[in-house]
């Protein structure tokens, strides 16, 4: 097969990815082990570690009070749904 062309085709452009993975339960048990680790004592207080462990308390807090609030939303939603049909039908 002849191949009639003035220029020479290029080959595609390729990439090397590297994907990379974050495992957040592994990051936080290092957190945790490393908190448990160090001596109990007030004269190694770590005003980080505390900072941590407050934001994280904070937000497993901010996280469970989301889900309870959402579930009584669509609960009261599901019931004014299921009155109305009950009133249009009945």
């Amino acid at each position: 097969m002849l191949r009639f062309g003035l220029f020479k085709q290029q080959k595609p452009k390729q990439f090397n990815l590297q994907p990379r993975y974050y495992n957040e339960r592994k990051e936080r048990l290092a957190k945790l082990k490393a908190r448990y680790e160090a001596p109990a004592g007030g004269e190694n207080f770590d005003s980080k570690l505390y900072r941590e462990h407050l934001r994280d308390s904070w937000s497993q807090k901010r996280l469970t009070g989301n889900n309870r609030s959402s579930m009584i939303r669509v609960f009261i939603i599901a019931t004014v749904i299921a009155g109305l049909i009950y009133w249009i039908f009945n």
